[in-house]
């Protein structure tokens, strides 16, 4: 049985982080097993391995993998670099594929550079003189061979390589609460709605969705008509996973729908406020950028079920909005387990 590899990654790396690393050394290492130096016992190590990250943030980390031999024997150095979006687990795993892949390289190496040896081989003694000979002078004896002598192999140094890290696939997540900014037509073909949306959604790993919002918007103030609307929504539909970050749905919303308009007529104010039911559908799209943050896009289109008509002025021709109408909003989102 191999001797084990040894691996050092500090004081400061924790427990979770240490199994990681020897995990994936153990998965990618051809034979043996590799150990933490918790775990080292009494008997030499097969190689020792000292990684060290540069900064807190393990962007860069410095691996040592020293094989053992009679001699001290060879230092190979590689460093890894690795990107601000890489998961802090890849960074860990991605040290341990690389030991397991130096000690490999390392030992290839050596078995080459011993088949490459060549071994001397000593000449055969001269025949003793016969007996009845007449004495001869002594020859000198032969020259010793020279010995091989197998260069030590240098350190190897590496360049700093950006190392490509997949990303970990984001976990399903079943609840969503957004935030967000609509706008859509006011009330005629004057100045549009602006407003916010506070919306939350259960979703299925079926794709089935139920959700809810509620929404405030108000009309920009003009000089003698104001209005605001005050809705509260909820819904059932489908999403679909075109990947674990990006999703688009579709839902049918009902509600009610509360509409407050202020009017400025001969210098005395009037307001009226009311109550309509109101149906929709929406398409939203939402992306993840992280597993638990992303951005949200919706257009909703809905209706009260019959058009409006304000009088502001007895000269003047009512203010008139269609029976349906649509929005579009923006905002940010969050997944939670």
């Amino acid at each position: 049985m191999l001797a084990p590899v040894i691996v050092d990654l500090g004081p400061d790396v924790g427990a979770r982080e240490v199994q990681v690393v020897i995990d994936a050394c153990n998965d990618a290492i051809s034979q043996g097993v590799c150990l933490p130096e918790a775990s080292a016992s009494d008997e030499a190590p097969r190689a020792v391995a000292v990684a060290r990250a540069a900064d807190d943030a393990v962007r860069v980390v410095r691996i040592e993998v020293r094989l053992a031999s009679d001699d001290e024997g060879a230092t190979i150095v590689r460093e890894l670099v690795f990107g601000r979006r890489d998961p802090l687990r890849e960074r860990w795993r991605s040290v341990g594929l690389a030991i397991a892949t130096l000690v490999g390289e390392g030992e290839r190496a050596r078995e080459e550079a011993r088949e490459d040896e060549v071994p001397a081989v000593p000449e055969a003694p001269p025949e003793p003189p016969p007996v009845d000979a007449a004495p001869e002078a002594t020859p000198e004896p032969p020259a010793a061979p020279a010995p091989v002598v197998v260069p030590e192999a240098p350190e190897e140094r590496a360049e700093p390589e950006e190392v490509e890290v997949p990303r970990e696939p984001f976990e399903h997540r079943a609840w969503f609460v957004g935030v967000g900014a609509f706008t859509g037509p006011g009330f005629g073909a004057g100045p549009w709605r602006v407003g916010g949306a506070l919306r939350g959604a259960w979703q299925g790993e079926s794709g089935l969705t139920f959700g809810t919002s509620l929404g405030y918007a108000w009309r920009a103030s003009s000089r003698d008509f104001t209005a605001e609307w005050l809705s509260l929504e909820a819904g059932v539909g489908y999403r679909l996973d075109l990947s674990d970050a990006t999703s688009f749905g579709v839902m049918l919303l009902g509600g009610a729908q509360r509409a407050r308009f202020e009017v400025l007529a001969g210098g005395e104010s009037r307001s009226v406020a009311r109550w309509n039911p109101r149906a929709g559908v929406e398409l939203d799209g939402r992306w993840r950028v992280t597993s638990g943050f992303g951005v949200w896009a919706a257009l909703e289109g809905g209706t009260a079920g019959r058009s409006s008509r304000l009088f502001v002025a007895p000269d003047r021709e009512p203010i008139q909005a269609a029976g349906v109408d649509g929005v579009f909003a923006l905002g940010l989102g969050w997944w939670l387990e």
